[in-house]
């Protein structure tokens, strides 16, 4: 995949990488990204991520497109205006509807927030709102899916299950915002 224009690559793999104070973990398919964590405190638990999905990490050098968008996903992450909208991810593996949420929170732009009733209605599922924090609780890519940007009623900090909780989802939205520069900070305390 190439990190600036989405275009796939010939090597899949997964490897771990440091970024936002602590260490991610990213798997790839031939299609796109297929896992993108947010920052674990520490480089074993981002590995435990890819070994639960029987995934091992790959030493060695990142292909150039991986090495690209990791290096994004850390200008991101310490505050940089990044667009990652244009990177390709893999979502085959979700069923149809939870595919069909990400797709649309895609087109969320940075710093603004919709409910889980609205993003059920825009997929054409009203009064879906529960399926759809089922879907945000099952993403496997957030930032490229950016679920931080879906909030319960009436703008609530609820349901999100990355390391940080709601404290990373609130930051997550001010950074984009334009209103704290140092979101993650509090991701890898101990």
């Amino acid at each position: 995949m190439d990190g600036t224009t989405g275009s796939p690559t010939n090597d899949p793999g997964q490897a771990v990488f440091a970024a936002g104070g602590g260490w991610c973990a990213i798997a790839w398919s031939l299609e796109g990204v297929t896992l993108l964590t947010l920052p674990f405190p520490d480089e074993s638990s981002a590995l435990d991520t890819l070994a639960s999905k029987g995934l091992p990490s790959r030493g060695g050098s990142l292909p150039s497109s991986i090495a690209s968008l990791t290096e994004s996903v850390r200008q991101y992450m310490a505050g940089g205006d990044v667009d990652l909208s244009g990177i390709r991810v893999d979502l085959s593996g979700l069923p149809p509807f939870r595919r069909k949420v990400c797709e649309y929170v895609r087109t969320i732009p940075p710093g603004q927030i919709r409910t889980y009733g609205q993003v059920a209605a825009a997929v054409g599922s009203p009064g879906a709102a529960r399926a759809v924090g089922g879907a945000m609780a099952g993403n496997p890519v957030p930032l490229l899916v950016p679920c931080h940007r879906v909030v319960g009623a009436n703008g609530e900090m609820v349901g999100f299950s990355a390391p940080g909780g709601t404290r990373t989802k609130r930051a997550l939205l001010e950074m984009e915002r334009g209103t704290s520069t140092d979101c993650l900070k509090f991701v890898t305390a101990k």
